[in-house]
């Protein structure tokens, strides 16, 4: 395989692996979740899925019990220590910042009729599609001081 070929894989949404001399094998990030090319990257949908999966299953446990406020503070709880927890996973965090709502998606009508939601919003880490390196080497470059910004 050439360049060529994994620039045309991932100008329509597939990964390949590559091999580069410096680190060996790597896969080359172009996967999406969709075949139309240029669609959202599968990292963001698999996070979004594992996130989502994840929670699901604990919040089982809850099911089928009565809705009180105790109740209300029990499940908010879980999901909220959850995404802490991701949020602090090493070497790579899952979560940069979230919020969990229960009180402006909630309703008496709808808790009336055994209906609970949950909504939270999550930022995830972006990935490093492209790193750009720019250099100026040369006998006339003029070096300055500065601090470097992180």
């Amino acid at each position: 395989p050439n360049r060529d070929m994994y620039i045309s894989l991932d100008q329509h949404g597939v990964s390949g692996l590559e091999f580069d001399p410096d680190v060996g094998d790597r896969v080359v990030n172009g996967i999406v979740s969709s075949l139309a090319a240029g669609t959202e990257m599968i990292h963001r949908r698999r996070t979004a899925d594992y996130l989502s999966v994840s929670m699901a299953k604990f919040l089982k446990l809850y099911q089928n019990e009565p809705i009180t406020r105790a109740w209300k503070e029990r499940i908010y709880n879980a999901v909220v220590d959850f995404l802490e927890r991701e949020k602090s996973r090493q070497p790579w965090p899952y979560v940069n910042e979230f919020i969990v709502d229960i009180d402006s998606v909630n309703n008496r009508t709808d808790e009336g009729r055994g209906l609970f939601q949950i909504l939270t919003r999550v930022r995830i880490p972006a990935s490093a599609r492209y790193i750009v390196l720019l250099s100026q080497i040369g006998p006339s470059v003029i070096i300055t001081e500065q601090e470097a910004a992180l």
